[in-house]
């Protein structure tokens, strides 16, 4: 590539990305295709039309990281966004060791490790929890590129590539599979930034057919059947004809059997009544063990905290539902906490101490999950619904603490996940602004 113009040319970078050598590389090939079934209705009918996207390793060993970009587009949260981004280091660094390894250009390497680093960071930092913590304080592109302005550095190179496809062309076909399966970049807030995207997407794809050329329209090359002369089929004795005729066969020659066999029992039946003795034997045994009566069973989980929280249950501050090995106490947020906020009222703090007692004496886990409506909330301090919810649950945890243990208390936030009410009205959202308690009872008994 040393003829051409580096488009990614970064000044005075001489450092070089670490290798870390990873085995079973040649695995990711395999892979390179399966991005597609997550994108768009749109997205999958480009790719289909585009012949033999997984030739270059440039495209094969990005399986995995365009299969990641789907995959965490529409991705709410994620368990552990650290040890996620950890992985994804790991993963960038051995797809450039397998394009080091099959002696590809390093001015190539280079804008491919550049192109994937930058639609992951923007991918991810368009997601609710990608926003903050460890992805949002160290993006790919600042650790790897010293770069912070991938959403905009993206298309300027898409541009300087479009300027000489013939030498980019294995570029060209990463980074239009990156915006088709998410990477917006300077467009996502851009006010016509769906279609200045769409018109730099299908400029790509029009370079990259011109230089392909079209799939074939074929699905098949013998798809046309053998033209051979009409023959009249032979008679021949069907097989379901054979075996009726051979079934028939047997069936008489099983009743003359049986009726042979019948009239010469019948002496023999007549003469073994008549052998000695002549009275039926009398036999003498005691009689059975009369069984100890039943263990009675102890009262499940459910029915305990039942009994324990039945003056709150009638006051009409929670429900106990769930089995009777994993109960879910129910509380709503309504009276337990004001609205927009996650500090839990003085008459309920009461509530969730007796609560704590109650599930005290079990020796399993306790989760405790908050949940909203769909209503937006519009906060400084809870920029999400799910914020909102997971603060409610940390503060109900929190009560319930000192009388379960810390260690078997668990706070996740739900946000509008399942409804148990119908959002469009406000008796059905009231039920949707709920505290649940699961208590696992399995593993206490």
């Amino acid at each position: 590539m040393s003829e051409y113009a580096n488009p990614f040319a970064e000044p005075e970078d001489d450092d070089r990305t670490v290798i870390m050598p990873r085995s079973a590389l040649s695995a990711l090939a395999q892979r390179a295709n399966t991005p597609a079934q997550t994108a768009s209705s749109t997205a999958e009918a480009d790719f289909a039309s585009l012949a033999g996207t997984g030739e270059s390793p440039i495209i094969a060993y990005a399986g995995p990281l365009l299969s990641l970009i789907a995959r965490l587009r529409n991705t709410l949260t994620v368990p552990d966004p650290g040890a996620l981004r950890e992985r994804t280091v790991g993963e960038i660094r051995s797809y450039e060791a397998a394009l080091r390894e099959e002696r590809i250009d390093p001015d190539m390497i280079r804008i491919a490790h550049y192109v994937l680093c930058a639609s992951l960071d923007d991918v991810v930092q368009c997601t609710p929890w990608g926003s903050r913590g460890p992805w949002a304080d160290l993006s790919l592109t600042s650790a790897f590129h010293r770069d912070v302005k991938g959403g905009e550095r993206f298309f300027q190179i898409l541009r300087k590539l479009l300027g000489s496809p013939n030498a980019f062309l294995p570029l060209l076909e990463l980074m239009y599979l990156c915006m088709s399966l998410g990477m917006q970049g300077q467009y996502r807030l851009s006010p016509r930034g769906p279609a200045e995207l769409d018109q730099a997407r299908e400029e790509t794809y029009a370079t990259i057919m011109r230089l392909k050329g079209s799939a074939p329209r074929d699905l098949s090359p013998h798809w046309m059947g053998l033209a051979r002369p009409f023959r009249a089929p032979r008679f021949e004795t069907p097989l379901w004809l054979a075996g009726i005729v051979g079934v028939g066969l047997l069936s008489v020659v099983y009743a003359f059997a049986s009726f042979g066999i019948g009239s010469s029992s019948d002496d023999l039946l007549s003469a073994a009544a008549h052998l000695p003795p002549a009275t039926m034997a009398t036999i003498t045994r005691a009689g059975p063990e009369t069984p100890p009566p039943p263990t009675p069973q102890r009262p499940g989980l459910r029915s305990r905290l039942i009994a324990a929280l039945q003056g709150d249950i009638q006051q009409g501050h929670l429900s106990v539902e769930g089995t009777e090995s994993v109960p879910i106490v129910r509380l709503q947020s309504q009276g337990m906490f004001a609205s927009g906020q996650a500090t839990v009222l003085p008459q309920y703090v009461a509530v969730l101490r007796r609560i704590g007692d109650a599930i005290g004496h079990n020796e399993g886990k306790t989760r405790v999950e908050g949940y909203t409506d769909t209503q937006p909330i519009h906060s400084l301090v809870f920029p999400s619904n799910y914020d909102l919810a997971l603060a409610r649950a940390r503060a109900a945890a929190e009560i319930l603490s000192p009388y379960i243990g810390g260690d078997r208390v668990t706070a996740i936030g739900m946000g509008d996940q399942s409804p148990i009410g119908d959002n469009s009205n406000e008796q059905g959202r009231r039920a949707n602004r709920r505290v649940e308690i699961t208590v696992d009872g399995t593993s206490g008994q």
